[in-house]
């Protein structure tokens, strides 16, 4: 189950967690299951010791629903997620207007050797057409 974390309109939310792996692992963050990673709405970050974040300003109601962070590399998998329920004003005039929610690790698993085997020849056919298709848009 996703953890929860509870926030106010306008205020800041930082997700955190930690994830290392060799190779580096591919990070990719959704909210609602829809990618993000490339949506200038949110600041993602990534430091050498993994910590892994993404940080939402400026909070709207429209901010709330399922976040979740996957990481990916040859040899597996590890996933992350939390609800965030945004609120329209502070409860307590003491509260933070930034807070930080540690995301812990829900889902791991290290790819089979057959799993690392058709991934890597998926990746090379892909590449391969995508060669292909730079080659094409080349010559015209």
């Amino acid at each position: 189950m996703p953890g929860q974390t509870v926030h106010y309109v306008g205020g800041t939310k930082h997700f955190e967690c930690r994830v290392k792996g060799h190779p580096r692992p591919t990070i990719r963050w959704f909210k609602d299951d829809l990618e993000i990673t490339d949506s200038p709405r949110y600041q993602f970050g990534h430091a050498h010791d993994g910590v892994i974040s993404m940080v939402i300003e400026d909070i709207v109601h429209e901010d709330e629903g399922h976040y979740r962070c996957r990481a990916e590399n040859s040899e597996g998998l590890a996933s992350t997620s939390a609800y965030l329920f945004v609120r329209t004003h502070k409860e307590h005039p003491e509260e933070a207007e930034t807070s930080i929610h540690a995301m812990k690790i829900e889902q791991a698993r290290t790819f089979t050797d057959h799993e690392k085997k058709q991934r890597r020849e998926s990746l090379v056919r892909q590449d391969s057409g995508e060669n292909k298709l730079k080659d094409h848009l080349m010559t015209y």
